[in-house]
């Protein structure tokens, strides 16, 4: 099994970046976790994508994929 570390996250965030919108996602670390943050407005405001807070990389990557993956179903 692969380990998921920050460069990893980053990855995908870049991928989601072209996929959707570009340069509304990046990733967030604290509190030992992570958590994909999306840009709302203008004024720098930003809502965390999947309202988990900050969990594991494993279970944050995992979200993304599904994400990217509902994403890509819908076009």
């Amino acid at each position: 099994m692969q380990r998921i570390t920050i460069t990893t996250l980053r990855t995908v965030c870049d991928f989601l970046n072209r996929v959707d919108t570009p340069n509304v996602y990046h990733i967030s670390q604290a509190y030992g976790g992570y958590a994909l943050h999306k840009e709302c407005n203008a004024h720098g405001g930003i809502r965390d994508v999947f309202g988990s807070g900050h969990i594991t990389a494993k279970d944050l990557y995992n979200r993304m994929q599904a994400f990217i993956s509902g994403l890509n179903n819908n076009k």
